[in-house]
């Protein structure tokens, strides 16, 4: 019975998930074949809800623009990539690595987490900016990545809930297990096979075989889970269920990409490596 009960709960919660991806995947695919400016403004969005859900987790209040010199840095990033190049963009991201680890050390809070926030929250934007900038296969690739990301998370969740098999990694995240991370990798490969076969057939894929789609996905897939079990252990360490309460079903926002911010940069280098 009590395994029953855990399954309709996580049923339940699988449904308020799918219900609020739902609802947001199409905007933001929407956003992302828009492109230009759109999809640039978008990434600034994102920048004030990371900062202020990443202020909370390192230890600060949390409030919208709590930490006005991270965002205004972040910010100035993209705009250095978006105006300037990339270079300049990675010098703010130092700039900022520095700036956010003397704010810490005045504040006599965790300097190394504080220094760390502008390459966990800003790298992986910029690698989405620099993706979706590359001709032909830009909003290919980004869209490719998406699908991937979002599959394993889901299904991850939903045959994790729901077969009971031994613990991931329980003194990091008690409901995470074994069948959730092979379950969530394996649609993630099935997710990048399909995807890439499609972007194939309209030359929007960077990569040259489906199969190779598969493999890619198997290895993005992994790497969103490591990205998930991280910001685990950080919420672990600040006694935090969610990092915010912005998504139905997934509470902040960086609950819902934490998987994307370590897969977009692999997936930045994998395209720049291949192009």
């Amino acid at each position: 019975m009590a395994a029953l009960r855990v399954s309709l709960v996580t049923l339940s919660d699988f449904a308020v998930r799918t219900a609020s991806t739902a609802a947001l995947a199409p905007m933001i695919l929407f956003i992302v074949w828009i492109g230009e400016w759109v999809f640039f403004l978008l990434l600034l969005t994102s920048i004030v809800l990371l900062a202020s859900e990443w202020n909370r987790l390192t230890g600060g209040s949390g409030a919208a623009f709590s930490n006005m010199t991270f965002v205004v840095l972040a910010g100035g990033s993209l705009a250095s990539a978006w105006f300037f190049g990339y270079i300049e963009a990675l010098v703010v991201v130092a700039a900022a690595v520095g700036v956010e680890a003397l704010l810490a050390w005045r504040k006599k809070r965790n300097v190394p987490f504080a220094a760390f926030g502008p390459i966990y929250i800003i790298v992986p934007l910029l690698a989405l900016m620099w993706l979706r900038g590359q001709p032909v296969v830009g909003i290919g690739s980004v869209v490719w990545l998406f699908l991937v990301v979002w599959s394993t998370d889901i299904f991850a969740y939903l045959i994790g809930g729901t077969l009971h098999s031994a613990k991931l990694a329980p003194s990091i995240s008690p409901g995470k297990t074994w069948a959730g991370l092979i379950g969530g990798v394996t649609c993630a490969g099935l997710a990048g096979g399909i995807a890439g076969a499609y972007l194939l057939s309209i030359e929007a894929f960077v990569f040259e075989t489906w199969s190779t789609g598969i493999q890619l996905g198997i290895f993005i897939g992994v790497t969103a889970q490591i990205g998930d079990l991280g910001e685990s252990w950080l919420k672990r360490l600040r006694m935090l269920k969610d990092s915010g309460r912005i998504i139905p079903g997934h509470g902040g926002l960086l609950d819902r990409v934490d998987g994307l911010m370590t897969s977009a940069p692999m997936m930045a280098v994998l395209v720049w490596v291949v192009g």
